[in-house]
């Protein structure tokens, strides 16, 4: 047997675990970067139109009663309320991923 040999084996095997295991990190951040990404697309989507929609000039209304201002003003909050409501829900759910993510990163660096 050459000399040098159990020891060159010894280095090729761990230098293709290496390799193994950063394929695996790599899939997984893509994953997640993926998801990070999608959701923050959605984001953007949803601001675009709604930026658009309140950019579209309103047309010339009649005077309204006090009540019925109201009523307009109280249903346009809770439009609101509900639309921020579901970003945020969003935005919690891409930052806990980036989270994950990030957290996985680190674990596994701490494995090699």
């Amino acid at each position: 047997m050459p000399d040098g040999l159990e020891q060159r084996l010894c280095d090729m095997i761990d230098e293709q675990a290496a390799k193994s295991r950063g394929d695996v990190i790599g899939r997984r951040l893509r994953k997640s970067l993926t998801w990070v990404s999608a959701a923050a697309a959605c984001a953007l989507i949803v601001f675009g139109a709604t930026t658009y929609n309140n950019t579209v000039p309103a047309e010339p209304q009649s005077e309204m009663t006090p009540e019925e201002a109201y009523a307009h003003t109280k249903m346009a909050l809770t439009l609101l309320s509900t639309n921020l409501q579901k970003g945020m829900a969003g935005i919690e759910t891409a930052e806990k991923t980036t989270c994950d993510a990030t957290e996985l990163l680190y674990e596994e660096l701490n494995k090699i």
